[in-house]
């Protein structure tokens, strides 16, 4: 995979039957996790941004959020960070949160910000986050960060105090949601088996099929979006996830 350049984001409709908008047509309300949460429509489309962790991930999320009506715009892939390669990327995040009337934006990453940010500094990292969002925001969308994917190296965890203020600074806005206890074990640590359950790859970091049905299922639970039909689809079977190369079980 070439992580030298910006990758063309991908964009998957959703199977689900569309809802009508005529009038005498009952329409839901929209549905939200708690009172503080982002408001949000039954039904919209959803932009994945993140790393290698969150391109693990995607499938999961994907799947997750067809079940609910959404379609989905993938960005996630390996090496993307908010400092490489960032005015390409918060150029193509713009243009397709314009393109395609972004209504969510799930963000997950932070591995390849860490030496730029204690190289640069916070003020520099949070002006870098800010540029990112607005980017994210280009259609007039709500976006949801989610901490960093725990247990790589180098550990991205002192990133998740920028991403936690979001909520605070732009309220109703940018929501925030730690998914380390959708991976933990029982001894506190990040195990690739937990409870029987191949949650990461051989490396010990990204996301088999179980890690990221935990992931995305904490996530949109957050949201208020999960269903139940979506865990055992066919995404399990994703290249990503290869057996022989990954170490997970479908």
């Amino acid at each position: 995979m070439r992580t030298d350049r910006v990758p063309t984001p991908i964009v998957h409709r959703t199977s689900q039957p569309v809802e009508s908008t005529s009038t005498s047509a009952p329409r839901r309300p929209p549905r939200r996790s708690t009172p503080d949460g982002l408001k949000l429509p039954p039904t919209g489309t959803a932009m994945i941004v993140g790393d290698s962790g969150m391109f693990s991930a995607t499938p999961a999320f994907t799947a997750a959020l067809d079940s609910a009506g959404w379609q989905v715009v993938e960005t996630a892939y390996p090496g993307i960070g908010l400092s490489r390669l960032s005015d390409q990327l918060q150029q193509e995040w713009s243009d397709a949160a314009t393109q395609y009337r972004v209504d969510l934006t799930i963000v997950m990453l932070g591995s390849w910000d860490v030496a730029w940010e204690q190289e640069h500094g916070a003020g520099a990292y949070r002006d870098l986050i800010d540029q990112s969002l607005a980017a994210f925001r280009a259609g007039g969308g709500k976006v949801l960060w989610l901490s960093a994917l725990p247990g790589g190296d180098p550990d991205a965890s002192s990133l998740d105090q920028y991403y936690a203020d979001l909520e605070q600074q732009y309220p109703g806005v940018v929501d925030y949601l730690d998914i380390e206890p959708a991976l933990r074990g029982p001894d506190g640590d990040w195990p690739r088996v937990v409870d029987g359950h191949v949650l990461r790859q051989l490396d010990g970091w990204h996301l088999c099929q179980d890690g990221a049905d935990a992931v995305a299922s904490a996530t949109l639970t957050h949201l208020g979006l999960e269903t139940p039909s979506w865990h055992a689809g066919p995404w399990r079977t994703d290249g990503r996830y290869a057996p022989e190369n990954q170490g997970c079980t479908s």
